[in-house]
Formats: C-alpha cells, structure tokens, sequence
C-alpha cells in the first residue's frame, strides 16, 4: 500500500471550502403522495441524468413523522451511547482517545449512522490551528455521489471533484453511489399513514361531534336566512337548514367492527412495518403478546445493532483512520477503533451457569470476569461444587 501522505501545518487548510461555497436553496415543502415517490425514484435512479433532489425533498419531509424519527433514533443511539476508544496492541492510547472525546468525532458517529437512512453522506473537516475543529455535512442536494461531485446549485451538472486530492483529504464519504437509504422504503408508509390520519380527521369532524338539523316552512324565505346565520354562528358541528317535511340520510358502512378501527388499522399496519424495517421488529416498540416472542424480537434488533456496530467500526479504521493521518493526528497510523461494550451481567450469568453444568470451573474464572470483589461461593448456591473456592 502507498504511504499516505501527512501535509504539513502550512498545508493544513482546504483549497475549497466545500459548505461556504455551495448555495443551498429553501427546502420547498409540498404535499407528498405515492406517485411523487415513484417520480423522485425514478428521478433519482435515471443513467443518464441521475437527480436525487426530489427524493431528498421527499425525505426531509417524511423525517417528520413521530414514529419514524423515534424507531430511527433507538438504533442510532445504539451507536452513540457506546464507548468508542482507540487501541494499539490491545492498549488504549491516551492522546487518541483524547481526540473521540471531542463534540466533533460524536457528531462524526452520527453522521455515518444517518447515511444508512439516507443511502450517502460526505462530511468536510474545519480545520483551525492544525487541528480539526469541526465537522459539516454537506447538504446532500448538492452532492452527486453517482458522479462524484459537490455542485454549486442543486441543479448543476458540473462541480467539484471530492474524490481526488486536494479535496479527498479533508473530506469523508459514508455509503454507496448508488445507495438510496432505507428511507426509501420508509417513504411509501409514512405517505400512507399521513392520507389515513387526514381521512380520520375528517371522519371525526364530520361523525365525531353531533349534526344539528333545522327545519322551516318551505315558503318562509326570511326564516330560512335567519336560521342558517344562527347555525354558522354556533359551532363548527356540521347542519343542514331545511323545509319542513324533508329528509337527511346518513348512509355508513356497517361491514366492519367500526369505522374507527378500519382507520387504526392502517396506521398501525405503517407503523409495524417501519419499525421492522428500522428495527428489525415490532414487539421492542410496542406491546407483546409473550415473554418468549419478545425475546426473539429482541434477540433480532440486537443482531442489527451489532452489524451496525461492525459497519461504523470498519469506516472509522478505514477511510476515518487515514484520513485523521493525512490531517495531523500521527498517532492513529497504528492501532484500531474498538467500541468498548459494557457487560450484559444477566446472558454473562445464563451462559455461566450452563458453562458450569458441562465444565469443570475454577472460582478465579469469575473473579476475573466479575472483579475481586467476588471472594468465594456460598454453599448450595450456583457453583457450590467449583474447585478452588
């Protein structure tokens, strides 16, 4: 492998500074529905003039949505809750872990998870003193990962190369050119939910508060005016002003349980299916049926969390790692980035004690795993009969 080069502190600033440069427009915020989806998609997957701006308006707009924001936020504090540190030879280095400290290297984190909802993300390091001293997301309607450019306007077909020097050096790119995020497929539900929450809106406002019927000689003109200014001035239930010896029929659908839950239904069919997209389940968000069956779900969300775990961890001794090389931080030419899990005491236990009924295991064992504070084994407790107690 080539030696990386490691610029010098006159050097130690960009030639461009890629978020002053690029203009960012108003996000123009319309009603989204399916066949925009389907437009921005093919927008966004075309070979020829790939243009991912109405899918990211799109996005934006979905990101709104409570239950979306809140499944997205579990799996990404997943991440960001766990101890990040920096190790050489099994040993932490102290100056390196000095730096993951910093406001920038945690916002860093989020900004690589956020590229798994959003398919790409590029990130440009500030740099002040020889050090970095911040870090900007690039408005992603001015990136093109497919051609590898930032552009001035979110409309160009030409601009900056971010994958070549000098610009590669103070930049970090996060996901697939041709990645779309999982937003993509979160887009069609959250559409859903929202049509499905305005139709029951207006259910309500029309059945959910009593209708008001008034009737009048159907040659009295002047009474009819006087009764429907009187109606319109109290309240926003629904009336009808009518002639004596008419009708009104209300004509509802009587297949179903109720109306009500043919809405309730909807929104929660969207709701499981973004949360099994996100989560991989349903049951760590809502209400189970079963001890057992929340297990399982749990035991699935875990599985995602530790490949996003593997996934971060591969970008930051990847790409991350040579990048803080290029940029004045020696000390992580060697070494790796480890995120420092604590210790689930309840499966460390359960697996213990079934290690325990196949082998035969030494008092020490725990007391390196547990700590010295454990001293022996009560008798007739689990692991009464440990040699060396």
């Amino acid at each position: 492998m080539a030696k990386k080069k490691v610029l010098k502190p006159d050097e130690q600033q960009p030639v461009f500074q890629l978020g002053d440069t690029i203009s960012i427009k108003t996000l123009n915020r319309q009603r989204e529905d399916i066949g925009k989806w389907r437009t921005a998609l093919q927008s966004a997957e075309s070979k020829t003039s790939p243009k991912r701006v109405p899918l990211y308006t799109l996005y934006n707009d979905i990101l709104l949505d409570a239950h979306l924001k809140s499944v997205w936020e579990k799996r990404k504090l997943a991440i960001l809750n766990r101890k990040l540190v920096f190790k050489k030879d099994g040993t932490e280095v102290e100056e390196a872990n000095l730096v993951l400290q910093r406001t920038w290297m945690y916002e860093t984190l989020g900004h690589i998870m956020d590229s798994k909802l959003w398919g790409h993300s590029l990130l440009e390091f500030g740099l002040s003193g020889g050090v970095i001293n911040g870090v900007e997301l690039i408005e992603r309607r001015n990136v093109s990962p497919e051609l590898g450019l930032v552009l001035k306007q979110e409309t160009d077909t030409i601009g900056i190369d971010f994958r070549n020097p000098p610009i590669s050096n103070y930049v970090l790119e996060v996901g697939g050119k041709y990645n779309l995020g999982l937003l993509l497929e979160a887009a069609p539900y959250v559409v859903y939910k929202r049509g499905t929450f305005g139709d029951w809106a207006q259910f309500n406002e029309i059945f959910g508060m009593p209708f008001r019927k008034y009737t009048y000689d159907g040659h009295d003109e002047k009474t009819r005016i006087l009764l429907e200014e009187a109606a319109a001035k109290s309240g926003s239930a629904g009336y009808a002003v009518l002639p004596k010896d008419s009708n009104i029929e209300w004509l509802t659908n009587t297949s179903n349980s109720g109306s009500k839950d043919t809405y309730q239904a909807m929104i929660d069919i969207c709701n499981k299916e973004i949360s099994k997209l996100i989560l991989g389940n349903t049951m760590t968000t809502e209400d189970g049926a079963s001890r057992s069956q929340a297990e399982v779900h749990a035991e699935s969300e875990d599985s995602i969390k530790e490949a996003d775990k593997l996934w971060v961890q591969s970008i930051l001794n990847d790409s991350f790692r040579y990048r803080l090389v290029t940029l004045g931080y020696p000390f992580f030419a060697d070494g790796e980035f480890e995120f420092d899990d604590p210790m689930d005491i309840d499966k460390e236990l359960k697996r213990d004690k079934q290690l325990f009924e196949m082998f035969d295991l030494d008092v020490d064992y725990y007391r390196a795993k547990y700590g010295d504070h454990i001293k022996g084994v009560k008798s007739g407790g689990f692991g009464a009969a440990l040699p060396g107690k």
